[in-house]
C-alpha cells in the first residue's frame, strides 16, 4: 500500500512539472541550457530536440585584448517567429547585459555555477529576426582562447510549447591576447647632410 501511495505521488508531481513546464515555459527566461558543460537539454521546455528550422548566430569580434569588454549580439530567426529568447554563456570571460538591451538578465543556474544571460520577458519578432545584444568582458589570462556558448528560442507565445522551436548557436571562439609592450626610443641621431637631415 505505502508503495503505490509512493509510485502514484510520484507520477502526480511527474505530471503537474510537465504541466507547468508546458504552461510557463520560463516567460522570464533560464540559464544552464547551453552547450557550456557539454548539456545536450537545451530549451526541452519549448521541445526536446534542437530544430534546424530556428538559426542562432553569434556576431562580434574573435580577438580581444586581456580584460577588454566588446559588444555582441545573438540574431535568433525561423521557427513560429513571434517571440524569442537566449541563454547565453561563456567559459572564462563574463557576458553582461548591454545598456542598449534592457530584456536580458544574468543569473546562475546555481550558486558558484558561473552567471550566464537569458531573457527577462521574451522579445517579439519585427520582422525576420530578433536581436539580443549583450556585453563580453575578456579574461586577464593571454594567449587562450575563450567559446561563448547561446541557444535560441522561437515561440508563438500561445500558453503552451505546442510548435515552439530552438536551437543551439554554434560555439563562438575568442582569442585574448596580450597587450603589446609600448616601444620607448632609447637613442636618436640625425646628421645634416646639405640641405637634407638623415
Amino acid at each position: 500500500m505505502k508503495i503505490t501511495k509512493t509510485i502514484y505521488s510520484i507520477l502526480v508531481f511527474i505530471f503537474l512539472t510537465a504541466l507547468y513546464i508546458n504552461l510557463v515555459a520560463f516567460d522570464d527566461g533560464i540559464v544552464g541550457f547551453t552547450k557550456k558543460n557539454g548539456s545536450k537539454v537545451g530549451c526541452v521546455c519549448h521541445d526536446f530536440s534542437p530544430d534546424v528550422r530556428v538559426t542562432v548566430v553569434i556576431n562580434g569580434p574573435s580577438t580581444l585584448f586581456v580584460n577588454d569588454t566588446a559588444v555582441y549580439t545573438l540574431r535568433v530567426s525561423g521557427g513560429p517567429a513571434i517571440e524569442a529568447g537566449c541563454n547565453i554563456a561563456t567559459n572564462l570571460g563574463n557576458v553582461y547585459p548591454s545598456y542598449l538591451d534592457t530584456l536580458l538578465r544574468r543569473d546562475e543556474s546555481f550558486p558558484g555555477s558561473g552567471f550566464e544571460l537569458t531573457h527577462k520577458d521574451p522579445r517579439a519578432f519585427a520582422g525576420p529576426f530578433v536581436e539580443f545584444t549583450f556585453k563580453y568582458a575578456a579574461p586577464s589570462t593571454p594567449n587562450v582562447t575563450d567559446t561563448i556558448y547561446a541557444n535560441g528560442n522561437s515561440v508563438n507565445h500561445d500558453g503552451t510549447s505546442d510548435n515552439d522551436r530552438w536551437n543551439y548557436a554554434e560555439n563562438f571562439i575568442i582569442s585574448i591576447i596580450d597587450r603589446p609592450l609600448p616601444v620607448e626610443l632609447s637613442s636618436f641621431i640625425l646628421y645634416v647632410t646639405g640641405n637634407n637631415v638623415e
